[in-house]
């Protein structure tokens, strides 16, 4: 028999001092098993190994009452509120018995989905440890265990609101989705978004129930907070809001970085975001979105989840096995891209190993033909686009520059005259195409290139087509592809000033000339 609790609406540290609670008591067998059905008040939860520094954007949840905490078992960082509600087991392993964590995770996980499909959605489980509807994610699971003692929980999206859920967590989409949040819009989905109404509370609580007393049958009755658990939340509720417990592991980071690709095939645009543990050479995980088509649709989450945690050597591997294993249907899009994408990610790796380029930096670098760290330093060429020199500069539309110091190309010149490189001013599309064949008719195998990522997009194909390997690096703005006016830049009128930021060429000096 379980008992059944709910403990309401709480903050984070009740909470969280409850969930130890509940461990500690179960194991002393003081309590018996138990559900609880708990609710948070606006908040970022840290799973237990995490970082909150490199998890949770702490600025913003300050600026927003969004409370700041950890929980007790590991996973990924959350954002909860009050349209969440939260389901957790503790219980003996000889209550509810399987061959290893993972099989529990299932067992329970399609308990669960047996129970909210009496609403009339069709959830179902997916491995490792979600469970979705039509291919998003309507809830998260996760567990721990103490001797043999499981503690097991949940959440259910009642509803869900995108824009805190985005900003309050370091998730890699977040500039893609800072406007309409259509991309997590496509991953996450909540009861109300299927249904078109969020059902009586008290109704999901009872199938939920129903679904754990069916499956596993077992009797669940309702029950009270015994006075053990009151006094423990009495005594440590405090420390789970202290510093000392929010922040624990913030002593030992783990150096995990968000890596950005922007990659482009017959198929359509990929937009990568991949969070690396790169001194252990692990993928935590990784979001693809783009314009591409694919059957089914929820093939790319699937992909995604299937490459959760992964070692970074394997993982051209396990895409492998992925394609092998479901065989998805994409329109002019097959594993190879996948491929090539993963060793962009991989390559870009190589810089924060070798030489600590920041995050900011690795996000404006564009690797093109399957250009290598190990090709900076036999690079021969830097390109600049004409718009980044003064409107008034006589220069502008010439390939020269006279090192004034009244723009950043000036920088970019003396970069090239200190090592030995050919600076070329591009004045318009004709002409890089030109001084591509220029540079492979010269055999220069590598360069180094400055332009926005929509003009690398749209067109891709010369770059690609010169079969030269180039580090690209993105140019801020303003830039024609915001006023609309890329057929200027296309024809070399384009009247705006972009900048190079070319300070990133401090750090790219110290590869050449390692």
């Amino acid at each position: 028999m379980f008992r059944v609790i709910d403990t309401g609406i709480k903050d984070f540290s009740y909470n969280i001092a409850m969930d130890k609670a509940m461990l500690d008591l179960r194991k002393d067998n003081i309590i018996p098993d138990t559900l609880r059905f708990l609710t948070f008040k606006p908040c970022t939860l840290a799973g237990f190994h995490q970082s909150v520094f490199n998890e949770i954007r702490i600025d913003y949840c300050n600026d927003k009452n969004i409370d700041i905490g950890r929980r007790i078992t590991g996973g990924g960082a959350i954002y909860f509120d009050e349209a969440q509600l939260g389901w957790e087991l503790v219980f003996s392993s000889k209550t509810l018995k399987a061959a290893n964590f993972q099989n529990l995770t299932e067992n329970i996980c399609n308990a669960f989905v047996s129970g909210i499909n009496k609403l009339g959605i069709n959830a179902k489980f997916r491995p490792r440890n979600d469970i979705e509807v039509d291919g998003k994610k309507i809830s998260g699971t996760g567990g721990t265990y103490d001797s043999s003692i499981f503690f097991f929980q949940g959440t259910l999206l009642l509803d869900f609101n995108p824009e805190n859920m985005v900003k309050s967590l370091k998730i890699p989409v977040e500039k893609l989705i800072s406007k309409n949040f259509d991309s997590i819009s496509a991953r996450v989905t909540s009861l109300k978004n299927v249904l078109g109404y969020i059902p009586d509370i008290e109704i999901v609580k009872s199938v939920i129930i129903e679904g754990f007393s069916e499956y596993f049958n077992i009797q669940f009755t309702y029950g009270t907070l015994s006075a053990e658990e009151n006094n423990y939340i009495t005594e440590n509720q405090e420390y789970y809001k202290s510093d000392e417990w929010v922040y624990s592991s913030d002593n030992e980071l783990l150096e995990t970085k968000t890596i950005k690709d922007t990659y482009r095939c017959s198929g359509g645009i990929f937009k990568t975001f991949a969070k690396v543990d790169y001194k252990r050479k692990l993928l935590k995980y990784i979001y693809f979105t783009g314009d591409y088509f694919v059957i089914p649709e929820r093939a790319i989450a699937d992909l995604e989840s299937f490459l959760k945690d992964c070692d970074i050597n394997e993982l051209i591997f396990k895409i492998d096995e992925f394609f092998e294993k479901y065989t998805p249907e994409f329109q002019n899009v097959s594993k190879v891209d996948f491929f090539n994408i993963i060793n962009n990610i991989i390559d870009k790796i190589a810089f924060l190993n070798d030489f600590g380029i920041n995050e900011d930096e690795l996000s404006r670098f564009m690797l093109v033909n399957g250009m290598q760290l190990c090709d900076i330093k036999s690079v021969k060429a830097i390109l600049l686009p004409y718009c980044a020199k003064k409107k008034g500069c006589e220069f502008r539309n010439v390939d020269y520059c006279s090192i004034c110091g009244d723009c950043e190309t000036g920088i970019a010149y003396k970069f090239a005259k200190d090592f030995n490189l050919l600076p070329v001013t591009i004045i318009n599309y004709e002409n890089l195409v030109e001084t591509l064949n220029k540079l492979k008719n010269n055999n220069i195998n590598s360069y180094i290139g400055f332009c926005c990522k929509e003009f690398y997009i749209k067109r891709n194909k010369a770059f690609k087509d010169s079969g030269i390997k180039a580090l690209l690096i993105d140019i801020s703005s303003p830039l024609c592809y915001n006023y609309k006016k890329e057929e200027d830049a296309y024809k070399g009128i384009f009247d705006g000033e972009t900048m190079l930021n070319a300070n990133i060429l401090q750090d790219l000096s110290k590869i050449i000339s390692k």
